[in-house]
Formats: structure tokens, C-alpha cells, sequence
């Protein structure tokens, strides 16, 4: 029978009993043609020629056998190379290293191409499929970790994904990614990031034909309002289309009009030259020359305003503001007043166009009343008594009426002479049960009372707040106790005096004591829901319902414990999402999106980074040496017995049925090469991990968790400029919705029901340890080797 080479590396193939004599020759190219195939191989082309043939040749040296294949020549236009034969199934680097500027296009059969631009190198391989053979291209949606290149040109695209980022910079200064709703371009280095253009210019757009911003070189800058100009500088200034809304103006004409001149106080200056010094602003129309004006008479330093061509108000030379009257003046000592004359009740009316009536300070006979309708309010008397709520008030010097079961306040000054000293009170808010005569503050059930905090003075008045009650069986004959101290740091003791600002003078705290434990609890509608609880050596955070209990930054969820114990991070429950959950089964659940699940780092030092343990055995790990890592188990020979020599490992290796197949999983249907497990399992069982068509139940999820999407209540506070901004409600927007990947800004969502969860019947794959076959393979290699060394010794004495 005469040799044949139908393999893919065209080796000559010899059958039994041929080639007597030459058997070790024959070998020996053989193996020279296996490592021809593992080497460097150049072939040229025919100047110009538009098609050309490689030829793997039977049983002698050729380029085209070689893993690396370039192709030179010069060419006017593309060719077409056609390596056979075409059931050779191989990969190559083949570069196109022809001049010309022209591709090349690698074929086989009928089947895909390959072109390759010139100076580039592909990495392809052919399927041998005869006539309808192809090309591919091993590179296409090759997935790399990380790669290093001193060099990189595409010649498509380089699409990452969200939060995949470009860096640049020894520091990664410089930062270009898309997070999946924002695109950012993060400098973080030290100096300026800096956006040139020796071109005409750079245009900020919304899109191609809507502008934002025009940044012309040698030019104007322009800025735009949906796409409308509204701002651009020019050589002498800059033009404004529209309205300016500025702090400060200053209009610089012979009549010198200013705003917020600092030369002059700022405001509107009106001077007069007619002599009679008199300045005026008036306010009239064509029927009236004026018939309301606001004037100053410099010779009396007074300013006065007309309405109805009356005067109306008067602020005179010593700053007393007179309504009704030109010549306002104090009663009490020698400060500047506000004087409102009339017969009947004068006063100032201040009216909420909501309200049914007005609000109103008047002069009333004798008393000072604060009114609503023709109802007092408030009643200041002439002896200095003060009645809320009654016009009669009793003689303590501020009475308090209401229709509810408060009965009074008492309001005390500390008597003694300069200022406080410190830890000494000096003022006092007192609550009693019933006026039985006794005003002092030891006779008071409840306090509130203001303690310096140092020596007052005229530049330190720091003062604590102290609440005062008595417990429950007190009579009146002791005094209240210390319950709570706002300190002058704005820290909060419960049951101390003196709260611990957490050695930081910038951290504000509220301390709670207790003498044999602390609990801080929160309430919803009465009821208990979470506290925070120190007793003993036990510090606790609790929830006394069976709800999550959630941790929140930047009012976002960031990690929940939930009702069944387990810790989520990035998310609320155990789902496939991104983030971690630990089980409080003790499983630990990594996701990630196109990242390490698990990094795991070891400093100083090699050695073991991760262990395995069987019952608290160790029975395994993963070690770390310079750039390399180990996967041990254990081996020790202490851990042995019954240790014999493996034999007939040669018989069991031909048993071993090696398989070429695709898994199920993977939509590229790429073939691997490998082994089905259970028929391993009848070889090498300790390899493989499981039963033959086993099934298992698995809990899986059926519906998810639902949940309400909410504005939290905020409370009243004052902004940065000093404005009252009013609290607002809890606002409810949708129920009974999954929790969203996004949510509007100052939204949260809660969870108000559990996700449901099902059980299925699912395989329960075997699985295969390749590296337990590795001590079959090495003695069966050694049996073979054993066999090829008399062989050898065989060939050796009949060729000799």
C-alpha cells in the first residue's frame, strides 16, 4: 500500500512494511516539515499579477507550510492568492509586505474570504472543506483582559463598554468613558486641561446644525439659548442680545446717574441746582404736574413723601419716621421713633389677601394690641403686664390663655449683675401644673434654661441649652432634673451634660448615657420600627419589623440587609444584577458587568492567597510566586497508602474517547475539543464530579420585589442666603413597582413586598477535572516512550 498525505500539514503518511531501508529518512523529514510549520515562510508574487496559488506540498519543504506567511512582490491591483489544497485545515500570520499599495484577498474554495490591506498582518485560519472551503478570521470578537502595545491602528471601530474607560497618563490623568446615561471627560491631573485648534475654531453643538458655543480662532466667542445668539465678545467689549441681570451698574453721564458707585454709597442720586435745596423724585401723568413725590429739604434734613399732593410720611433730621404727623418725636429717652398719629386706634394693618380678616398693631386707650378682625391677639398694658390670647392679663407679667390644658408660662431672668460667668444660668423657661404662688424655678416641674457655656463678655457669649423634668412619683417640693444639653457646639447629651464632640470640634454629635444601657428608636405612627442600642459590650442597630434594613448615601440605596439575613451590596435582594450578596447561608455572590468578579490581593510577601478547607481540613489552594500562580491540592505522601506503580495505563488511555463538540451555551457554536463526562467516568472516576442525567431543584425568582417610589419629607431650614424655605411632605409618586435602575433627582424607592420565589426541576451537570487524567497521560507516555526506546533499538539493528 503506497504512502498517502492526507493530513493537514501534507506529511507522507507510510504504510506498513514501505519504505524498508529509508523508514528513519522518511521520519526524519517528517519531523523537519512539523517544524517547518511552526516557522517563518516567504513566498513572492508575480509583478502585477492579479491571482496567484500556494501550494502546501506532499512530503517537502515549502512557504506556505509556515505559521507565519509574508507575501512580497509589487502589485497594480488587488490579487487573489488560493492556498491549497483545499481540505487543509491550519492557521497562519500571513502579512501583505507587497508594494503597491494593493490587498491581497485570501481564499481557499467557495467559501469566506480574507483581505488583507497592505503592510498589515491577520491571523486566519481555513476549514478544508474542499470546494466550498473558507477563511476566517481569528481575531473577529476576540474578547483580551488587558494588552499593552507600543503602537495601535484600527481600521474600524474600538467600541467600549459602559464605564469602560481610555485612560491617559502615567497618573491616568486623563479619563474618556460613558456611564450609561453621561459621557465624561475627567482630567485629574495638575495642570490645565487644555482644548486647541489651530483650524478655524471650536463649536460646542447639540447636534450638527444646533449651536451651544462658537469658539473662533483669533475671534469672537459665541455663546448661544437654543441656538439663538445671546452673548458675543468682540475687539472693543462684548454685545448682549437680550435683558443683562447684573449686581452692580454704573451709567456715566453729565446728570451722573449711579448704582452702586462705591464713590457714593451706591443707590440713585438726584441733585438739585435750582437753589432752593430741595431735591425731588415725583410721580405724575399729563393730567397732574405731580401728584404723589418723595423730597428732601437739605435746610431741615428732612425727607418727606406726598400721595395725593398731601404729606403722607416724614423721616426728620434725627431719623424719627412720623405717619400722620410732620413732626415725629420719642416719648422714651432719646432714640429714633416710629411715630403713627390718629384719633381712633392708629395703627398698621398687615393683610394676607388669603386670610378672612387683617392683621394689626394698634394703639388701643392705654394698651398696645396685636389684633386679627376685632379680636386681640396680644395686649401690652401700661404696667408692663402682657396677656396672649386674653386682653386682661394676670399679674405675673406674661399671661398665657389657651383653650387646651396649659395653664401658664413663667419666664425668669437671673437677678445677679453682669455678664454670666461660666456654668452659670441665665435664663429660664418655666412650666408649672397649677399657679399656687410659688414663681421660683425649683418649683417648677419642667425647664428650659440657658447656661454659659464660658465667661461672657463683649466678644464670647458661647451658651448651652439645658432641659429640665422630674420623674414620675416627684412631688413638688424638689426641682426638675437634667435630662438633655444642647452645648454651645452644637452637640446633643442625652442623660449628660457634657456630649463628646468625637475629638473633632467639627463633628457635631448626640450623645445618649445611660447607666446600664443606651437605646436611640424610631417610630412610624406610633409604632417601633428601628433602633440603635449599646448595652454591655453590644453595640445594635435594629429593625422591629420584618422589613429591610437599608443603608443610604447621597439619598441612594447602597446596601440592605433583608428580612431573610442576607447582605446586599448595590442592590436590594439576590438577583443577577451588579453587586454582592452574602448569604446568610454563608454564600458569597459576585456580579459585575464586563470586569473581575473577585480580586483578591496579597501584600509583602508569597504564598497562599486563597484556602481550601473539607471539614475544617485543608485539602487544597491557590498560591502566589513573583508573576506566577499555583493551584495546589494536597499531595503529600503522609496522606497516603497502599501506594503501587500504575500500569496498563496505555490500555486506558485508549479507552478515553476524545470528542470535538460545542456547548449549548455558546451562540457562536464555536467547536472545542474534550471529553463527555460520564464516559471519563468508567476510566479516570475520580475525574469526575456528579451523576449521569442527574437533576436538581433550583429556587428561582417569579416575580421581584415590589416597592414604592417616594420624595422623602424635608424639614424647614434656611438656604445659603438667608431665606426660610418652608418643609414639605412626604409625596408618594407610584406604587407597587419593581425598584428602577435610575430614579429622578431626590427620589427613593422602598421595598413594600417581598419577591416571590419558585422552585424548578434543572440539570445538575457532572463535571470534569482534567488534571486528574494527568497521571494516566504521563504513564501512559512513559509506557510509549518505553516502547519507542526498543523500537528505536529494533529500527537501529536492522538498518545496521
Amino acid at each position: 500500500m503506497a504512502s498517502t498525505y492526507e493530513n493537514d500539514l501534507r506529511l507522507e503518511e507510510m504504510a506498513t512494511g514501505e519504505n524498508s531501508g529509508s523508514w528513519g529518512t522518511k521520519t526524519n523529514t517528517n519531523l523537519e516539515l512539523i517544524a517547518d510549520a511552526f516557522g517563518y515562510g516567504t513566498e513572492a508574487i508575480t509583478t502585477n499579477a492579479d491571482t496567484h496559488t500556494t501550494t502546501i506540498a506532499d512530503g517537502t519543504s515549502d512557504a506556505g507550510r509556515a505559521i507565519y506567511l509574508k507575501y512580497t512582490g509589487t502589485l497594480d491591483s488587488a490579487c487573489t492568492i488560493t492556498i491549497g489544497p483545499n481540505t487543509v485545515s491550519k492557521m497562519w500570520f500571513i502579512e501583505n509586505a507587497t508594494s503597491g499599495s494593493q490587498n491581497i484577498i485570501i481564499s481557499q474554495g467557495s467559501g469566506a474570504n480574507i483581505t488583507i490591506g497592505a503592510g498589515k498582518t491577520k491571523i486566519v485560519y481555513s476549514d478544508g472543506a474542499g470546494a466550498g472551503a473558507a477563511f476566517v478570521e481569528a481575531t473577529d470578537d476576540i474578547s483580551i483582559n488587558s494588552l499593552f502595545l507600543d503602537s495601535l491602528s484600527l481600521e474600524g471601530n474600538a467600541t467600549f463598554g459602559d464605564n469602560d474607560k481610555i485612560i491617559m497618563g502615567a497618573g491616568s490623568d486623563l479619563q474618556l468613558y460613558h456611564d450609561g446615561t453621561h459621557s465624561y471627560i475627567s482630567d485629574v491631573g495638575e495642570g490645565p486641561l487644555r482644548i486647541t485648534s489651530d483650524g478655524t475654531g471650536i463649536l460646542l453643538n447639540k447636534s450638527v446644525t444646533e449651536s451651544m458655543g462658537r469658539f473662533l480662532t483669533d475671534g469672537a466667542v459665541e455663546l448661544f439659548y437654543d441656538n439663538t445668539k445671546t452673548f458675543e465678545t468682540t475687539s472693543t467689549g462684548i454685545d448682549v442680545t437680550g435683558t443683562i441681570t447684573t449686581d452692580e451698574l454704573t451709567v456715566d453721564t453729565s446728570n451722573q446717574v449711579i448704582i452702586n458707585h462705591s464713590a457714593n454709597g451706591g443707590g440713585i442720586r438726584i441733585d438739585s441746582t435750582n437753589g432752593t435745596n430741595i431735591g425731588s423724585l415725583r410721580f405724575g401723568d399729563v393730567a397732574d404736574n405731580y401728584i404723589g413725590a418723595l423730597e428732601y429739604n437739605h435746610t431741615d434734613d428732612a425727607m418727606t413723601m406726598y400721595v395725593n399732593n398731601a404729606t403722607r410720611m416724614t423721616i426728620n433730621s434725627s431719623g424719627n419716621v412720623g405717619i400722620g404727623t410732620s413732626s415725629p418725636a420719642p416719648d422714651y429717652g432719646s432714640d429714633t421713633a416710629l411715630e403713627i398719629s390718629g384719633a381712633s386706634s392708629p395703627g398698621i394693618v398687615i393683610n394676607d389677601t388669603g386670610q378672612a380678616s387683617k392683621y394689626g398693631i394698634h394703639a388701643d386707650s392705654n394698651d398696645l394690641k396685636i389684633t386679627y378682625g376685632t379680636g386681640a391677639l396680644v395686649t401690652f398694658q401700661n404696667d408692663g403686664n402682657v396677656g396672649i390670647g386674653t386682653s386682661a392679663p394676670s399679674p405675673v407679667g406674661l399671661g398665657i390663655v389657651t383653650g387646651g390644658g396649659a395653664k401658664g408660662v413663667m419666664l425668669t431672668r437671673n437677678g445677679s449683675s453682669g455678664n454670666p460667668t461660666s456654668g452659670q444660668g441665665f435664663g429660664n423657661f418655666g412650666f408649672k401644673g397649677i399657679m399656687d404662688g410659688a414663681n421660683s424655678m425649683a418649683a417648677a416641674e419642667a425647664s428650659i434654661e440657658a447656661i454659659a457655656a464660658e465667661n461672657h463678655s463683649g466678644s464670647t457669649a458661647a451658651t448651652d441649652l439645658a432641659f429640665y423634668t422630674k420623674p414620675s412619683g416627684t412631688g413638688p417640693g424638689s426641682g426638675p432634673t437634667e435630662r438633655v444639653r444642647i452645648t454651645a457646639a452644637g452637640n446633643v447629651g442625652v442623660g449628660t451634660s457634657s456630649p463628646s464632640n468625637y475629638n473633632s470640634t467639627t463633628y457635631k454629635n448626640i450623645s445618649v448615657n445611660g447607666s446600664v444601657g443606651a437605646t436611640m428608636e424610631l417610630f412610624i405612627g406610633g409604632s417601633l420600627r428601628a433602633y440603635f442600642h449599646a448595652y454591655g459590650s453590644v453595640v445594635a442597630l435594629g429593625s422591629k419589623v420584618n422589613h429591610p434594613v437599608s443603608f443610604v448615601q447621597n439619598d441612594t440605596i447602597r446596601a440592605t440587609i433583608d428580612t431573610s439575613g442576607n447582605f446586599h451590596v448595590a442592590k436590594t435582594s439576590a438577583s443577577n444584577a451588579v453587586g454582592c450578596t452574602l448569604n446568610a447561608t454563608g454564600q458569597g455572590y459576585f456580579v459585575v458587568n464586563n470586569n473581575v468578579p473577585l480580586l483578591v490581593n496579597r501584600l509583602g510577601s508569597d504564598g497562599t492567597i486563597v484556602q481550601f478547607y473539607n471539614d475544617s481540613s485543608g485539602v487544597g489552594s491557590i498560591s502566589i510566586s513573583g508573576s506566577s500562580t499555583a493551584y495546589n491540592t494536597s499531595s503529600d505522601y503522609r496522606l497516603k497508602e497502599n501506594v503501587v506503580a500504575l500500569t496498563g495505563a496505555s490500555a486506558r488511555v485508549n479507552q478515553l474517547d476524545v470528542k470535538r463538540f460545542n456547548f449549548i451555551a455558546d451562540d457562536t457554536n464555536t467547536l472545542v475539543d474534550g471529553f463527555l463526562a460520564h464516559e471519563v467516568a468508567d476510566v479516570v472516576p475520580e475525574a469526575i464530579t456528579g451523576a449521569k442525567d442527574a437533576m436538581k431543584d433550583e429556587e428561582y425568582e417569579v416575580s421581584p420585589a415590589k416597592g414604592e417610589i417616594y420624595t422623602p419629607l424635608e424639614a424647614a431650614y434656611v438656604d445659603g442666603e438667608g431665606n426660610e424655605v418652608a418643609p414639605t411632605d412626604e409625596v408618594i409618586h407610584s406604587t407597587d413597582v419593581v425598584e428602577p435602575e435610575t430614579l429622578a433627582e431626590g427620589q427613593l424607592w422602598r421595598q413594600t413586598a417581598e419577591a416571590v420565589m419558585g422552585t424548578r426541576s434543572v440539570i445538575d451537570p457532572q463535571g470534569i477535572d482534567q488534571s486528574k487524567i494527568v497521571p494516566l497521560l504521563t504513564a501512559a507516555l512513559q509506557e510509549a516512550l518505553t516502547e519507542i526506546t526498543a523500537l528505536k533499538a529494533r529500527v537501529t539493528t536492522l538498518e545496521g
